[in-house]
C-alpha cells in the first residue's frame, strides 16, 4: 500500500491539498436533496455514489465509498484515474462538495 506511486497527474486539477505522505485525498462530489433524504455522487469516478437521511450521513457514506475505492485501487495495483467529463449535468439545487479522505 504505497502512496508514493500515486502522482498528482492522476488526480483532478482542482485538488489543492493532496499530501501523499499523510494519505490525504480530496475529491469532488455532488450533493442532491431528494424526497427522502440526500444522494451524493462523484461525477469523475463512475460508481462512487451514496445516499443518506441527512447531509452528514450522506457525506460520511460517500467518504466511505471513496475510501473503499482507494483500498481496491491499492489492492489491485491500479492507480486512481480521474475521468474528465466536459460538463456535468446538474440541477439548480445541486451542491458541489469537497470530500477529504484519509487512507
Amino acid at each position: 500500500m504505497q502512496l508514493a506511486n500515486t502522482s498528482q497527474q492522476l488526480l483532478p486539477r482542482w485538488v489543492k491539498s493532496f499530501r501523499p505522505t499523510e494519505g490525504l485525498y480530496v475529491f469532488e462530489a455532488i450533493l442532491q436533496e431528494e424526497e427522502s433524504g440526500y444522494s451524493v455522487f462523484a461525477p469523475h469516478y463512475p460508481g462512487v455514489i451514496s445516499q443518506g437521511d441527512t447531509v452528514k450521513e450522506s457525506v460520511d457514506n460517500i467518504s466511505e465509498a471513496f475510501a473503499l475505492m482507494i483500498e481496491c485501487s491499492r489492492e489491485d495495483g491500479i492507480p486512481l484515474r480521474y475521468i474528465p467529463i466536459p460538463e456535468i449535468e446538474s440541477r439548480e439545487s445541486d451542491i458541489r462538495i469537497r470530500v477529504e479522505v484519509n487512507a
